[in-house]
C-alpha cells in the first residue's frame, strides 16, 4: 500500500479504529496536533501493516492536507462557539407530541381572549406552549 493509499483511507470517516469506534483520521489529527509526529507515524504503522517509512511519508501527507494547526485563540473560539451552540440546543423547548423545537409561547393575552371567550372550557387555561407543527399545547 502507497502512502498515497494510506491518506485516501484516512480521509474516509467510515474507517474508525475497533476498539474506540472512533475515525482513524480524527486519531491521527489529535497525534500530529499535540505534536506527537512519532506516535501517529505508530499509529499509521500498526493499523496499516506498513514500513514505516510508507508510514512517515502518509502522517507528511495528512499533515498537509490539515494545514496549519489552530492556534490556541482559534481552538478557545472554536470551542465557545460549539458550548454556546450547544446550550442553544439543550435550552430550546420541545413539543411532547412529536418533539418539534417549532414551538411558540402562549402569550398573556392570547391566554385571556380564549379565557374570557370560552371560560373554563378554554384549551389555553394552564398552558405555556403551543406547538406550530401539530398544535398541541402544554
Amino acid at each position: 500500500m502507497t502512502a498515497a493509499e494510506i491518506v485516501l483511507k484516512i480521509k474516509d470517516k467510515s474507517i474508525k479504529n475497533k476498539e474506540t469506534n472512533v475515525a482513524i483520521g480524527y486519531d491521527i489529527t489529535i497525534l500530529i496536533n499535540t505534536n506527537d509526529i512519532n506516535g501517529a507515524v505508530k499509529y499509521v504503522e500498526d493499523y496499516f501493516q506498513c514500513e514505516e517509512k510508507i508510514a512517515t511519508e502518509a502522517v507528511k501527507m495528512w499533515q498537509e492536507e490539515l494545514g496549519e494547526p489552530l492556534s490556541p485563540e482559534q481552538k478557545a473560539l472554536n470551542n465557545e462557539a460549539e458550548r454556546l451552540n450547544r446550550l442553544a440546543k439543550q435550552n430550546k423547548p420541545k413539543c411532547p407530541t412529536c418533539s418539534s423545537t417549532n414551538v411558540q409561547k402562549i402569550g398573556t393575552g392570547e391566554r385571556a381572549v380564549s379565557i374570557t371567550m370560552l371560560g373554563i372550557f378554554s384549551k389555553k387555561i394552564n398552558k405555556s406552549f403551543k406547538c406550530k407543527n401539530c398544535g398541541y399545547t402544554w
